[in-house]
Parts: C-alpha cells; sequence; structure tokens
C-alpha cells in the first residue's frame, strides 16, 4: 500500500475492549475482513466497496475514510473518546499533542 492510500487523520476504534489505530485503506480494509460474519450488512459493504474504490483508483483515500468512519459509528465501534481528535458534523479537527 503506498502512502497514498494513508488517511490524514488516523480513525480509532475500540472492538472486543481493544482500541485499534485504522490510519490508511490498507488498515481498514484488514479491520473490515475481520468483522464477524453474521454482522455484515450494507452499511459493512459500503464501506468495503468504498476502500475497494480507492485501492482501484475510482475514489478518494478521504471518501473511503468517510466511509469506514460510517460504518465504525453505526456499529458503535467509533472511538469518540481520543484525545486530540474532535468530531464536528463529518470533520474532524486533530490538535497538536499538549494544546488542549
Amino acid at each position: 500500500m503506498t502512502s497514498r492510500h494513508q488517511f490524514d487523520v488516523p480513525v480509532f476504534v475500540v472492538f472486543h475492549d481493544e482500541q485499534e489505530r485504522i490510519s490508511s485503506v490498507a488498515d481498514a480494509m484488514d479491520f473490515l475482513h475481520r468483522w464477524p460474519l453474521d454482522r455484515r450488512g450494507p452499511i459493512y459493504r459500503t464501506a468495503v466497496n468504498a476502500c475497494a474504490a480507492v485501492k482501484a483508483g475510482r475514489l478518494r483515500v478521504d471518501d473511503g475514510r468517510r466511509a469506514f468512519i460510517g460504518f465504525a459509528r453505526a456499529t458503535n465501534i467509533f472511538d469518540r473518546d481520543m484525545p486530540g481528535i474532535e468530531i464536528r458534523s463529518r470533520t474532524v479537527v486533530s490538535y497538536p499533542k499538549g494544546t488542549l
């Protein structure tokens, strides 16, 4: 995976009481492929399709990231308590460590 598929700001999820940092389309695809089969639905497929489209050059990395965030929110695994990251209606603002 090339650096062009890196997320500008990582996405943090909590699954099975473990926090995971998703920093790229490759990380997102890896996580999605580990998702339980019985919990895969339309939102899951949307995230997988968006990440595959990024890898194929049909979508921007940010579009894949947003699709993964939508999946994480819908499945209640999105870690909203990460320090230094603030969510404002689809906009992610990252603050340098120690400035909050």
